[in-house]
């Protein structure tokens, strides 16, 4: 199953006839990303072939959702419900066994590595199967390097922990695997794209 989706709609235009208005209504085909884990997203599209830099760019700015249940740190705010889990994916990393995120000590940093949280803290949940090789994502502050002062700002989560929000499109160029696949999805002769003008 591929990584991106092959979504139909619909472009309409109006002109002006001999005694009447005339409506024009073309189909348009394009890719958006499936709304999957993030995890599984960039393992497709490794398989189809992407370098990692077109993986990276095809996720930065999207919206994908927290899946695990996050601690209460106060009993009168609840960290869970929808509006607080939709979050923006700022930047790739590491794998979850070699990413840190860093706590703001009164002179110095502390760096908790991703893959220990996550197992020390949600051991009951199904983040203890997280895969320590897929890589984490940040959906916080990003450093300029290990020592900017703002690192504790970055917000690293396993990919594991997040799903890809539905209706984003692809907004760069598709492999020629993937384009292929979507033109050949696209392509309908006049009579099948006329009833599916007419039905759907």
């Amino acid at each position: 199953m591929s990584a991106l989706l092959a979504n139909r709609g619909y472009f309409s235009s109006v002109r002006p006839g001999t005694s009447t208005m005339l409506i024009n209504v073309n189909t348009v085909t394009s890719a958006f990303l499936r709304p999957i884990l993030v995890s599984k997203f960039i393992a497709r599209m490794k398989s189809a072939g992407c370098p990692p830099q077109l993986i990276s760019k095809s996720l930065v700015g999207k919206s994908a959702r927290i899946t695990y249940q996050r601690l209460h740190h106060n009993p009168d705010t609840d960290p869970d419900p929808n509006a607080f889990r939709n979050v923006c994916i700022t930047a790739i990393g590491k794998p979850v066994a070699k990413e840190v995120n860093y706590k703001k000590l009164q002179n110095d940093f502390k760096a908790s590595p991703v893959l220990d949280y996550f197992k020390n803290t949600f051991s009951k949940q199904k983040t203890n199967k997280l895969d320590p090789e897929a890589p984490c994502v940040n959906v916080g502050y990003v450093p300029r390097d290990d020592k900017d002062e703002d690192r504790h700002k970055a917000r690293w989560i396993p990919s594991d922990c997040l799903e890809l929000l539905a209706n984003q499109p692809f907004t760069h160029l598709l492999p020629s695997k993937l384009s292929n696949s979507m033109i050949a999805r696209a392509l309908q002769d006049p009579a099948s794209n006329a009833n599916l003008i007419m039905t759907e």
